[in-house]
């Protein structure tokens, strides 16, 4: 694409729009783009006293942590229940482990923020957690 006919695509679009209308929706300079091409997330928020943010590593490694303890349930729990009767080993005992890890992870989704899909931001009020 020449350089012309990029300085004519923005003034048809963009300039010509922001001088016609008073209509903010209808240009190209519309507010409803949040966040901006190109934007990233700050990472750096600080939050709430005993709240955890999404993007933290250790929580996400406790996220991949869970992914793998999932993958082994489905595939070890159909085999348990089509031929163990009863099991009293050292699956019993792995079994009880991974449940405790998907119980810790149930209390621990009520301190973790979230997205707000409107906006954008990180919400870390413990009650607007708790309703999500």
């Amino acid at each position: 694409m020449s350089f012309s006919s990029t300085k004519n695509f923005f003034q048809r679009f963009c300039i010509n729009e922001f001088h016609m209308g008073s209509d903010i929706h209808g240009s190209c300079f519309s507010s409803d783009l949040l966040p901006s091409l190109g934007a990233r997330i700050n990472h750096s928020t600080e939050l709430r006293a005993h709240i955890i943010s999404p993007f933290n590593p250790h929580y996400r490694t406790w996220e991949i942590w869970l992914v793998v303890l999932v993958i082994y349930s489905a595939w070890v729990c159909p085999f348990e229940f089509a031929f163990l009767s009863y099991k009293n080993d050292a699956l019993h005992i792995v079994d009880n482990i991974v449940n405790g890890f998907f119980a810790v992870d149930i209390v621990l989704t009520f301190f973790v923020a979230y997205l707000d899909s409107h906006s954008y931001l990180l919400v870390d009020d413990p009650k607007k957690i708790a309703i999500r």
